[in-house]
């Protein structure tokens, strides 16, 4: 990948560009509140069926004109210090041309630019020094999305560009090689021609193409909230053997929420110590039947280890408050325990159903952990919403710790829903966003939950310290993207982490992705070594129904099956034995596997 911010100072003043990519959460668009604007137009004019069968044509006349000066001017913006040729590379086979670019002077030039995957047409226009603002990509969530690169029209100015809208843009020089989203940096140009060679290259990222998706983006949930809570959900943000998080969700007409919780062994006419939830409102305009609902979090503390508690959450007062569940503190010392593991649930019913299944064998259980891709698409409420009714049996009995795969933050958007619906450690690396990569200890065991979704060398330093300060027996790494399967480079991830994790003998990294069942040999340093006590299994799983092709097996695979249904692995911790089983729903045993340690 040919990548010269740096190299460019001599040419180029990149000033105010100091992160390593484009940052494009929800909230932060300037395009956000237009949009949203539109779509209540539109629901309020349209049926559901109408609004599904949306075209550009029956959209545009509920767009004012100051909207549309926006939509076309104010999506991505900078200013240019000498007057510029600025390229729009746009997808030859995107149908719809962007409804702004001949109208803001733009022609197609006789040059096209190419990756592996597409080709691109280049649409020019001359800027005179000052601010440069180009609009949407469609209407459509039309994928791959446009680049630019700009170019001075005198070769011999010094070309400096400044104020990015969005901020944070970085500046590659363009030519073979160069990447052109940041969520897809191995994805690079492989032709490039030579009038637009050594310019300016401006990456994005491909969720950009979902700010302003209003065709054939209307959704509606298949299960809308109440004023009475739902969506039930345990998880920790503090130690496990003192503390709860009890999360929840209402409709927008209940604005208190409170937990309710005493021990469950209690006579029934015993108080009930109660704790005031926090509350934030969640809105998708997008969801016809249900663009807003509240979402409600608490922490119990100070609780007693080893003791089981029963609560209920809501509010008391006006009597909307849950049946009451219960739930167990982890013991004050190391004990055999049991824990789950699923990956790539998909907000599917099979994976509701597998915990459902999981927690029937094994009553006794602690919690589950998912190694990412925990819903399709990240940024849509409604996936969140099947995800929680599909799993709300098990959640609201036992705390589910997850991490963020690549779906949950689809498309390089981030990971906002995933993050307002769990509370979650706030332990992890100071240079990320609290709750995204953290640690948790139960028992004798230590669980490390990466983020695979942000930058991974910023991550490397805080594993290798939370192995070294922890005295837990047992070691697990969890991860969504696996470091080690054929046909799926993560080079990144081997490069920095491996190197860690086989320094401090990390017994398990659990992954998942690429929707299949893998267990390696024990491995150190990206061979296979003779035993556990020498290196690191690898763990990959799949908790959907799911089949399809499968690549030819390494070497390194000790088993590697595509299950064609959703499986979890269950782990039973022991002083000194660790035995996991993979596992369907109708307990069908697919793989076995023991660890002993003196």
């Amino acid at each position: 990948m040919k990548v010269k911010p740096i190299s460019w100072l001599s040419r180029i003043t990149l000033l105010g560009v100091a992160a390593l990519l484009v940052s494009v959460a929800q909230g932060t668009s300037p395009i956000e509140s237009t949009v949203s604007a539109i779509a209540g137009r539109l629901t309020e004019a349209f049926t559901p069926e109408e609004l599904r069968g949306l075209t550009e044509e029956t959209l545009r006349p509920f767009v004012k004109p100051a909207e549309l000066r926006s939509l076309a001017s104010e999506y991505w913006r900078f200013d240019v210090n000498v007057p510029v040729v600025v390229s729009v590379m746009r997808d030859a086979n995107q149908t719809a041309l962007p409804f702004w670019l001949e109208g803001a002077g733009f022609a197609k030039a006789d040059l096209v630019v190419r990756n592996e995957y597409t080709t691109y047409e280049v649409w020019q226009r001359a800027y005179d020094a000052g601010s440069v603002g180009l609009g949407i990509n469609g209407f459509d969530k039309h994928r791959p999305h446009y680049f630019v690169s700009v170019g001075a029209q005198d070769p011999d100015a010094r070309l400096e560009l400044t104020n990015f809208v969005p901020e944070d843009q970085q500046v590659f020089e363009m030519g073979v090689g160069a990447s052109i989203y940041h969520d897809w940096p191995e994805l690079v140009l492989s032709e490039v021609p030579e009038a637009l060679e050594g310019q300016a290259l401006l990456p994005t990222i491909r969720g950009r193409a979902r700010e302003a998706h209003l065709i054939g983006a209307f959704r509606e949930t298949a299960f809308p909230s109440a004023a009475d809570p739902d969506q039930v959900l345990l998880t920790w943000n503090g130690d496990p053997r003192t503390s709860m998080a009890v999360q929840w969700r209402t409709s927008p007409s209940t604005e208190r929420g409170f937990v309710c919780y005493r021990e469950a062994d209690a006579a029934a006419d015993a108080p009930w110590s109660e704790v005031v939830a926090s509350m934030r409102a969640l809105d998708d305009p997008l969801i016809i039947n249900e663009r807003r609902v509240h979402r409600f979090t608490a922490t119990l503390s100070g609780l007693k280890p080893g003791t089981a508690y029963a609560y209920r959450v809501g509010d008391p007062e006006s009597e909307r408050i849950s049946d009451a569940a219960t739930f167990q503190t982890a013991p004050a010392t190391p004990e055999p325990f049991t824990f789950f593991f699923l990956s790539d649930t998909h907000n599917s019913p099979a994976a509701g159903a597998l915990l459902d299944a999981a927690l029937a064998r094994d009553p006794d259980a602690a919690f589950a952990l998912i190694s990412g891709d925990l819903v399709g698409t990240g940024q849509y409420r409604d996936d969140w919403d099947n995800f929680f009714a599909y799993g709300a049996p098990f959640m609201a009995r036992r705390p589910v710790m997850p991490s963020i795969g690549n779906h949950d933050a689809i498309d390089g958007l981030g990971a906002d829903l995933y993050l307002a619906h769990f509370e979650l450690p706030e332990n992890g690396p100071a240079s990320l966003a609290p709750q995204r990569t953290y640690a948790f200890e139960y028992g004798n065991a230590i669980f490390l939950m990466m983020d695979v979704t942000e930058p991974i060398a910023a991550q490397t330093s805080w594993i290798d310290a939370q192995l070294e300060q922890t005295s837990a027996k047992w070691n697990f790494a969890v991860m969504h993207f696996p470091p080690y399967f054929p046909e799926d480079s993560e080079a990144a991830i081997r490069e920095a982490w491996i190197p860690v994790l086989d320094r401090h003998h990390v017994d398990f990294a659990l992954a998942g992705h690429v929707h299949t069942y893998m267990r390696s040999h024990p491995m150190r340093g990206g061979e296979c070594v003779a035993s556990p006590a020498e290196g690191t299994t690898y763990l990959i799983t799949i908790s959907l129904d799911d089949g399809g092709a499968m690549p030819p097996k390494p070497d390194y695979a000790a088993v590697m099956k595509k299950p064609g249904v959703a499986l979890y692995v269950r782990f039973r911790i022991e002083e000194a034995r660790v035995v996991l089983d993979a596992l369907d729903r109708d307990g069908n045993v697919f793989d076995m596997y023991t660890v002993e340690r003196p």
